[in-house]
C-alpha cells in the first residue's frame, strides 16, 4: 500500500496534477490560433519529457526503496522495509507507464471522448483484482499475491495506454506518434531544452504545491506507522474508502467538466457556467460525506468483516473512516478550486496557501497522535484539507464584480444550510437499529433525498443541475 502511493506520488503530482493541465491549456490555445499539428506537436513533446522524467523517477525509487521506508515508515521492521523496497523495483515502471496513459487519455478527453479516460482505472483495478484472485488460487504467498498485484498493474496501465491510442482518429494518432518519436530521443530532448525549460516554469508552483500536498499524506503516515504497521493498514483502508468514493464520483465531474472549464476562462461571458458547476459538485459531496460519517463504520464492516482483519480492528475502522469521512469535502474542493487556480494563472497562490498547510498539518498531527493516536491523525487531515480548501476559495473569491461575489457568497451560504440539514438527517437515520447493509442503505437514501428536497426548497435547482450535466 504505501509502495503504491510513493509509485503513483509522480503521477499525482507532477502529470494528473500539473503538467497536463497546463498541456491541454497549451493545446487549446494552439489549436485555436494555429494548426492541428502545431498543437499535436506540443502535446507529445511534453508527453516525451514527462516520460523521460517518470522513468528517472522510478528507477530512484528502485535504487533508494531501503532509504524511503526508513523515511516515511519509521515504524516499519525491517522485513517490511525489506518487501516496501522489493515493491518499488517491481513497480518502477509505473510512473513512466501512467505519464503516456494519461497524456494519450488526455487527447481523447479534449476531442470529447471523456468517457475513455474514465474506462482507465476500471479496467485497471479490475485487472488488478483479477491478479490478486488469480495468485491466491494458485496458491500464492502473501508477498507473491502483492507481486503478482503490482506487476499487473504496471501491464494493464500500458495496454490502457495502448487502448487510448487505438481510440484515437487515425491522422492524430499518426501525428502523436511522429512527433512523439522524434521528441523521446535524447538528442531532441537537450535541442528543444529552452521550450522544456519555459514549461517547466509554468508548471513549477503548481507540482511545487501539490508535492508539498503528498508531503501532507507521507506526515500522516509517518505518525501513523508509530503505532504499528497493523495501524497504517486499518488507517490506509479508510483512506480507500474515501479516495474509491472520491474518485468514482468527483474525479468524473473533473474529468468532464475541466475541458470546458479551460474554454470558458477564455470565452467572455462563460464564467457563470464554472460557479454553476462547482456548486453541484459542492451539493454532491454532502450526501457523500453524510453516508461515510454515519454508516462508515456498517460500509467497513461489510466490505473487511471476514477475513484476517478481526472484529476489534473492524469496529476501529469503522471509527477511523468517521473520522476521515471529514476530510472528504476538503479534498474534493480542495481539488477543484486548484485546477481553477490553475486555468486563471494562479498557480504560485497554491504553493503560498500549502506551505503553510503543511507545518499545520505536522502540528495537528503531533497533537492529534498524543491524544488518540490514528483517529487523532484522520481529524487532523481533515482540518488541514478544510483550512487548504477555504484558502483556495478566498483567493477565487477575489476576482469579479461585486454582484457575482454577493451571488457566490449566497450560494455558498445555502449550500452551508443544506448541509446542516443533511447531516441532522443522517444523524437521525443512524440511531435506527439495522444490520450493516440496512443501515448503509436506509443512511445514503436518506441523505441523498433530503439534498435534493433541500436543495430545492432552497432554490439550488440540482435536478435540472444533475440533467446538464448527465447530457455531457
Amino acid at each position: 500500500m504505501l509502495s503504491l502511493t510513493v509509485l503513483t506520488l509522480f503521477d499525482v503530482v507532477f502529470v494528473s496534477g500539473s503538467a497536463i493541465l497546463t498541456a491541454q491549456a497549451i493545446y487549446v490555445r494552439r489549436h485555436a490560433h494555429n494548426s492541428s499539428r502545431v498543437a499535436l506537436a506540443g502535446l507529445a513533446r511534453s508527453a516525451a519529457l514527462w516520460t523521460w522524467a517518470g522513468l528517472v523517477f522510478g528507477i530512484l525509487c528502485a535504487l533508494g526503496g531501503e532509504l524511503l521506508a526508513a523515511l516515511i515508515a519509521p515504524g516499519f521492521r525491517p522485513e517490511a522495509r525489506a518487501i516496501f523496497a522489493r515493491c518499488c523495483v517491481i513497480g518502477c515502471l509505473l510512473p513512466a507507464a501512467t505519464a503516456l496513459m494519461t497524456f494519450a487519455s488526455a487527447l481523447n478527453r479534449i476531442n470529447g471522448r471523456e468517457v475513455l479516460f474514465t474506462v482507465n482505472p476500471l479496467i485497471i483495478n479490475s485487472v488488478s483484482w483479477l491478479a490478486i484472485a488469480v495468485a491466491a488460487f494458485l496458491g500464492a504467498t502473501s508477498l507473491g499475491i502483492i507481486q503478482a498485484f503490482l506487476v499487473s498493474v504496471v501491464l494493464s496501465t500500458l495496454a490502457m495506454f495502448a487502448w487510448q491510442l487505438r481510440c484515437m482518429e487515425p491522422t492524430q494518432r499518426h501525428w502523436l506518434r511522429a512527433h512523439f518519436a522524434r521528441a523521446l530521443l535524447p538528442r531532441r530532448l537537450l535541442l528543444r531544452a529552452r521550450l522544456h525549460r519555459r514549461e517547466l516554469r509554468a508548471v513549477s508552483p503548481i507540482f511545487g504545491a501539490l508535492l508539498i500536498q503528498q508531503v501532507v499524506t507521507l506526515i500522516s503516515y509517518a505518525f501513523v506507522t508509530r503505532a504499528g504497521a497493523g495501524v497504517l493498514l486499518l488507517f490506509g483502508l479508510a483512506e480507500r474508502l474515501v479516495n474509491v468514493i472520491f474518485a468514482v464520483f468527483i474525479m468524473t465531474f473533473i474529468t468532464v467538466l475541466e475541458p470546458r472549464w479551460a474554454r470558458a476562462a477564455v470565452t467572455p461571458g462563460r464564467s457563470r457556467e464554472i460557479s454553476d458547476d462547482v456548486a453541484i459538485i459542492c451539493a454532491a459531496l454532502i450526501p457523500l460525506t453524510a453516508t461515510l460519517m454515519f454508516a462508515g463504520d456498517s460500509l467497513a464492516a461489510l466490505l473487511f468483516g471476514h477475513g484476517a482483519v478481526n472484529a476489534r480492528d473492524v469496529g476501529e475502522l469503522g471509527d477511523i473512516t468517521r473520522i476521515y469521512a471529514l476530510a472528504l469535502p476538503g479534498l474534493s474542493l480542495g481539488l477543484v478550486l486548484t485546477r481553477l487556480l490553475v486555468i486563471r494563472n494562479h498557480g504560485g497562490h497554491i504553493f503560498l496557501v500549502n506551505i503553510g498547510v503543511t507545518v499545520l498539518h505536522l502540528a495537528l498531527c503531533s497533537a492529534g497522535f498524543a491524544l488518540a493516536g490514528a483517529r487523532g491523525v484522520g481529524a487532523a487531515l481533515a482540518v488541514t484539507l478544510g483550512v487548504q480548501a477555504a484558502a483556495f476559495a478566498l483567493q477565487l473569491a477575489r476576482g469579479g464584480d461585486r454582484a457575482a461575489r454577493a451571488e457566490r457568497i449566497g450560494i455558498g451560504a445555502r449550500l452551508v444550510l443544506l448541509a446542516l440539514l443533511v447531516i441532522a438527517v443522517g444523524w437521525a437515520a443512524d440511531q435506527i437499529e439495522l444490520g450493516f447493509l440496512a443501515h448503509l442503505v436506509t443512511v445514503s437514501c436518506a441523505t441523498l433525498l433530503t439534498t435534493f428536497a433541500g436543495g430545492r426548497l432552497l432554490g439550488l435547482k440540482l435536478l435540472g443541475s444533475v440533467r446538464r450535466l448527465a447530457r455531457l
